[in-house]
């Protein structure tokens, strides 16, 4: 195998950068503009801590004054002030001097002064100015105002609402039941009107109600301005109403016969006893316009009437078999003074059957048509009346035998 001869790679020199020396700045001194001081212009100036003074009301006749109101003066300028001073441009009000005449500036101090009405005043608004004044300064002007009212009138009694009596049926309110608006209150400078509301809804009026009613109504007194009530007198007030009942058109529905049982069974021994009874007859103290029904007559094999209450009646029968007892009612209204008939008539009837008593033999009805037929209704006993009619002719007989003696006599 050949030698393998190595390639040779000739060294680079590397080059060469030459140096290069930076320029030298020469240094500046800034130029110096000396200090100036600025000349300062006085200017003079204060203020106060409250801008506006209005003082609570009082009554006419007052005897103190409305506690006096502080203001507090502070300089804002760069001056001293001097000969600080206070007025004001009426009688009404006064002020006090001030705590100092002199405020130096830029001080952490201020000076005070007063002001409060005068007592004594009369009815009226006062509104005036307090003038605050420096040596250095114009006028600083501060409003105040103080109202003196009217004496209050003073509630010393309510007075009584009175009874209302109504019709029935009126609608559930204020004016429906003719509640008053007003009420009178008294007062120490006389009498005056005094609005009221009513709590109607509160009350135990129905107006559904046809019956009489009677209930109360309450109300709370609403006082008029200018009225006081110190003594916090009681502003409840309550009416009595009466409200009339309707007119009651009884029901004939109502008409009934008590006492007999309807397809009841009894024996010709019973005594029946019944008794009508007839709708409304129970009203009392009637008013126009009410209607009843008045029992007028009954009848079962023949008819009887009555003249008057009790609506009662007793019989027996006879004979065995089944009847009807009817009961005749009359309408009446009431005119104001009278019950009326109308010429209205309602019935009533109960069936019943009679059977003979035990070991008692009658000879029973044909049908139901003979037992209707038109007999005698036995009401009373069963006494023998025969023995009673000889006695009553042997008496006769006796009083006449002595009448004719005694004319023999003579």
């Amino acid at each position: 195998t050949p030698e393998v001869t190595p390639e040779v790679t000739p060294e680079v020199t590397p080059e060469v950068t030459p140096e290069v020396t930076p320029e030298v700045t020469p240094e500046v001194t800034p130029e110096v503009t000396p200090e100036v001081t600025p000349e300062i212009t006085p200017a003079p100036s204060f203020t106060t801590d409250i801008s506006e003074v209005k003082f609570d009301s009082k009554e006419v006749g007052y005897k103190e004054a409305p506690a006096a109101v502080t203001i507090n003066v502070s300089n804002t300028g760069n001056v001293k002030l001097t000969g600080i001073a206070v007025s004001v441009s009426g009688n009404e009000f006064t002020v006090s001097a001030p705590s100092a005449s002199e405020l130096e500036a830029n001080a952490n101090q201020s000076v005070s002064f007063t002001v409060a009405p005068a007592v004594g005043l009369a009815a009226g608004t006062y509104t005036q100015t307090v003038s605050i004044k420096t040596d250095q300064t114009d006028y600083l002007n501060i409003p105040v105002s103080f109202t003196v009212t009217e004496a209050a009138a003073k509630l010393t009694a309510v007075g009584k609402v009175s009874d209302i009596s109504l019709a029935n049926g009126v609608e559930k309110s204020a004016a429906g039941l003719q509640l008053p608006s007003t009420v009178k209150i008294t007062t120490n400078k006389g009498d005056m009107n005094a609005s009221v509301k009513w709590d109607v809804k509160g009350s135990a009026y129905n107006q559904n109600s046809t019956e009489a009613q009677k209930f109360s109504v309450k109300g709370t007194v609403a006082l008029p301005d200018g009225v006081t009530n110190p003594d916090n007198l009681s502003l409840v007030v309550s009416v009595n109403v009466t409200v009339s009942r309707g007119s009651i058109v009884s029901d004939a529905g109502n008409n009934s016969i008590t006492g007999i049982s309807s397809d009841g069974n009894y024996t010709t021994e019973t005594k029946i006893t019944f008794t009508a009874v007839g709708a409304g007859m129970d009203i009392e103290n009637p008013i126009k316009g009410d209607v009843r029904y008045q029992p007028l007559n009954w009848e079962v094999l023949e008819a009887r009437s009555w003249d008057g209450a009790p609506y009662s009646a007793t019989f027996r029968m006879g004979k065995n078999g089944n009847y009807t007892l009817t009961v005749t009612y009359n309408q009446q209204q009431f005119d104001g003074s009278n019950w009326v008939n109308t010429g209205t008539q309602d019935t009533k009837q109960v069936n019943f059957t009679v059977n003979a008593a035990p070991n008692q033999t009658l000879t029973p009805a044909a049908d139901k048509t003979d037992a209707n037929q038109k007999n005698a209704v036995k009401t009373g006993d069963n006494t023998p009346i025969l023995p009673f009619v000889i006695i009553l002719i042997v008496a006769i007989v006796l009083i006449v035998g002595i009448l004719v003696y005694r004319n023999k006599k003579k």
